[in-house]
């Protein structure tokens, strides 16, 4: 049978991403206070008997006790899985520039713009007048959950700082499930507080060029047929994407515009 690295990749990116999942409830149960205002049982640490040896009586003991056991095991399964995902990562990075080296003589990547600038890893500019063309062929990984979420009912902790207006084809962008028209609403840890007119991006994928980094955007959706005209929607998209070199230029192979504030 046929080894697929990718494939592998996308089911411990899954695992890790349930077991972050998993970990965050617990967390959020520690360290939440009890009934009537008691104090959280906290991650650890924490007594969870009386100053005079008894069990506390504002907490279920046992409750407790199985929750930190949980996330102690959770803590383990999950630096095993880096640990595994990181290799499978360097692994297809290598496998991506050894198969850009041997396409990338016969490939042309262009840009051209009014005031756009080429920053290495991606491609920017504040106007709308841009035009990127690629001939690509390399490898990335995906995960992708998606939530429907109405404009103005729960809505993404921050706001999108720019739009993706082109993703090349084949490229890392692509492959981590980015499409045009999507909102960034964060790269790893750049958002629309930090990007500091997308150099933070610039430094971040440079930084993390073959890791996995979390991408959050906001994917705007057609009305439905017959549906209210006034309720415009997007979904909230969350993918992992791997920063990484392939037949055209930089590491992601997507413009971005910035959205007017």
């Amino acid at each position: 049978m046929h080894y697929d690295a990718r494939s592998e990749l996308e089911e411990l990116i899954k695992e890790r991403d349930n077991l972050e999942t998993e970990a965050a409830v617990i967390k959020d149960f520690l360290t939440s206070p009890g009934p009537g205002g008691a104090a959280p049982p906290g991650l650890g640490g924490v007594p969870l008997v009386d100053a005079e040896g008894f069990p506390r009586a504002d907490i279920d003991v046992w409750d407790v006790r199985v929750k930190r056991n949980r996330l102690a095991c959770i803590d383990t399964d999950h630096a095993e899985l880096m640990k595994r995902i990181e290799e499978l990562v360097q692994r297809l990075h290598q496998e991506a520039k050894t198969s850009a080296g041997v396409r990338g003589m016969s490939n042309n990547w262009s840009t051209s713009s009014s005031t756009g600038r080429d920053i290495g890893a991606l491609s920017y500019t504040r106007t709308e007048e841009s035009q990127v063309e690629t001939v690509p062929k390399p490898t990335a990984c995906m995960e992708v959950e998606n939530r429907s979420m109405e404009e103005g009912g729960g809505p993404s902790r921050q706001q999108p700082f720019a739009v993706i207006d082109q993703v090349f084809r084949a490229s890392p962008a692509e492959e981590a499930g980015l499409k045009n028209g999507d909102l960034l609403v964060s790269l790893g840890t750049v958002n629309a507080q930090n990007h500091n007119n997308f150099a933070a991006i610039v430094a971040l994928v440079q930084e993390n060029e073959g890791r996995v980094l979390r991408v959050e955007v906001q994917r705007p959706q057609e009305a439905s047929a017959g549906g209210p005209s006034s309720a415009p929607r997007k979904e909230t998209v969350v993918m992992s994407l791997i920063p990484h070199a392939w037949s055209g230029r930089g590491l992601l192979g997507c413009h971005l515009t910035a959205v007017s504030s």
